[in-house]
């Protein structure tokens, strides 16, 4: 069975701050492709196994890392997953609301 992915109108914003980051910080889109592409495998991945992530502190919320600092942090509501954050994790960790 695969599970729909919806992105919060929070992640999806945060998602494409990111981008946007990267593209201005780096004077290019490579980065920024990576990141998508990435975050493509783990939608595909969350989508068919939506346990893979690991628990997170809150309950029936659950994350998937990549790219080292990078994290979507999602939860499982029937057959749909909801991402609730695109998370950097060299941000301070007080400023993710959940």
């Amino acid at each position: 069975m695969m599970y729909q992915i919806i992105w919060s109108e929070k992640a999806d914003l945060q998602y494409r701050k990111t981008l946007v980051f990267w593209n201005e910080h780096t004077g290019s889109s490579t980065y920024s492709e990576k990141i998508i592409l990435e975050v493509e495998k783990r939608e595909a991945l969350i989508s068919s196994n939506p346990l893979v992530g690991r628990i997170h502190n809150y309950r029936n919320v659950r994350r998937i890392n990549f790219l080292k600092y990078f994290s979507l942090i999602y939860q499982i509501i029937e057959d749909q997953v909801y991402i609730i954050a695109f998370w950097d994790g060299r941000r301070n960790p007080k400023e993710l609301k959940i």
